[in-house]
């Protein structure tokens, strides 16, 4: 009929026929963003040779740490050298510099890295290694303890026999039972007054809270970041590239060559200014 009017459904909303364009099929995957984010970062460092970073992730694809390699906080990185090369090593950037990854985990806006995956542009080192694995640690978890149990223990011991509790007990798994809270109190008010020896060294009486373990089978889990996921591993005969996967095989820490569906991501300030063609089916 001449003169008829559009459909409310083509006028939903103002967009007419704009309602039928399909989604883009031409957007960044996860793993392609979160190793873009790592590379941007590193455009922050000031390092004249290698400029490197990192992106932490959790298992809910969220961003919980990034970092890129610099000079500590508070040290000039003017006053500090650059060079890689020096009869003196204290002329060089190496005893100074603080890599990607570690900044990356300092940087972390979580409470711990449990579950996460770092991406990076290089395979870390050893000492980079070592944080990866220290931020998580290998717990032992039985199935069927009671956080109750420990902390009405805890309540009922002496405060100076406390840390001979701490010695034994289990690491309690994050938010067991919703008491995580409560047991870190019971600690922290335990060890203000008895002190802090007992967890640096096994007290007297080291068997003092054996009983209260589990007779069920622990199980392992890695508390903290799980994976590394690399870009470059062009230093992979170096020693210190060696005792790293030396390390991350004893730890139970996967590492993998990242391999992108593009090479390149353009990122271009006045696209934001031009609107993309669309077609309409």
């Amino acid at each position: 009929m001449d003169g008829a009017q559009p459909s409310a459904h083509s006028q939903l909303n103002g967009f007419g026929n704009e309602m039928l364009c399909k989604k883009r099929e031409d957007y960044l995957e996860w793993p392609e963003y979160f190793m873009a984010v790592a590379f941007l970062s590193a455009q922050r460092s000031k390092d004249p040779n290698s400029q490197v970073g990192a992106c932490i992730v959790n298992s809910e694809n969220k961003i919980v740490g990034i970092g890129y390699n610099g000079m500590p906080n508070g040290c000039s990185d003017d006053l500090l050298p650059w060079t890689r090369t020096a009869q003196n090593k204290l002329d060089t950037k190496y005893p100074y510099v603080c890599h990607a990854e570690l900044n990356a985990i300092m940087n972390k806006n979580s409470a711990d890295v449990k579950g996460c995956s770092m991406y990076v542009a290089l395979f870390p080192c050893n000492e980079c290694a070592k944080l990866i694995i220290q931020a998580g640690k290998l717990a032992e978890l039985s199935n069927d303890v009671n956080c109750v149990v420990l902390i009405q223990a805890a309540a009922s011991m002496e405060r100076g026999r406390l840390a001979s509790f701490i010695y034994n007990c289990i690491i309690i798994h994050e938010n067991v039972n919703g008491y995580e809270a409560a047991w870190r109190k019971w600690c922290l008010s335990g060890l203000s007054v008895w002190g802090t020896e007992g967890l640096h060294s096994q007290p007297e009486n080291a068997n003092l809270g054996a009983g209260l373990k589990s007779t069920a089978s622990p199980r392992h889990e890695i508390q903290g970041i799980k994976e590394v996921i690399f870009m470059s591993d062009k230093y992979h005969d170096s020693p210190e590239m060696t005792a790293a996967r030396r390390m991350f095989d004893l730890a139970g820490t996967i590492y993998r060559k990242f391999k992108p569906k593009c090479n390149k991501i353009i990122i271009d300030f006045d696209s934001i200014n031009s609107r993309p063609s669309q077609k309409l089916l």
